[in-house]
């Protein structure tokens, strides 16, 4: 049975690794939310299926611009096709958390938007690594140098109140579990 919500904005954001992608796609198994993904957007608009790296300062600026479609792209859903929308990123940065700071101020006078931070132990990111390692999924993050590079520039999102879930040993259902909990008065019975 889907879980009708009503219109709102579902942040999933993280680390590398953590699980959002996963998550989202429960929660979209789940209940009548649009799943997009900064990842994806940036895949769409900017492909680069030989994985190039590209100065710094691009790779930058594209990331921002991603993000800033992706929080446009979600206000159009719940303002203009009034349905619920997931959206999943890192939002590491304070510049790609800009457009997600501006969203919550448009958006919540009207809609609901509830933020979560989705965490894991470094050893369940260890193993996380590997097995996209093993199984040849991409990822930038395919050392645990690299997530600990990562790791030490993430600032945590202050604007808003901000729920932590722990994916550390738990499956994605679990954990669409406990954000369907935080999301039961958007519930449409």
């Amino acid at each position: 049975m889907v879980v009708l919500l009503k219109p709102c904005v579902v942040v999933l954001s993280g680390m590398p690794l953590m699980g959002k992608s996963a998550l989202a796609g429960e929660l979209v198994k789940m209940t009548n939310l649009v799943h997009v993904d900064v990842d994806e957007l940036r895949q769409l608009l900017f492909p680069n299926p030989q994985r190039l790296l590209f100065k710094s300062e691009t790779e930058f600026a594209l990331m921002e611009s991603c993000y800033e479609l992706l929080t446009k792209n979600a206000e159009w859903v719940v303002e203009h096709l009034r349905m619920p929308v997931c959206i999943t990123g890192t939002f590491s940065r304070k510049e790609f958390k800009e457009p997600l700071k501006r969203m919550w101020d448009i958006l919540t006078p009207g809609f609901p938007v509830g933020v979560f931070l989705l965490t894991a132990s470094d050893g369940k990111i260890e193993q996380r690594i590997e097995r996209r390692r093993r199984e040849g999924s991409p990822s930038n993050i395919d050392t645990m140098e690299k997530f600990l590079w990562a790791k030490g520039f993430f600032q945590p999102i202050e604007f808003a109140p901000v729920v932590t879930i722990d994916t550390s040993g738990r499956y994605p259902m679990q954990c669409a579990g406990e954000v369907m909990e935080y999301l039961s008065d958007l519930c449409v019975w």
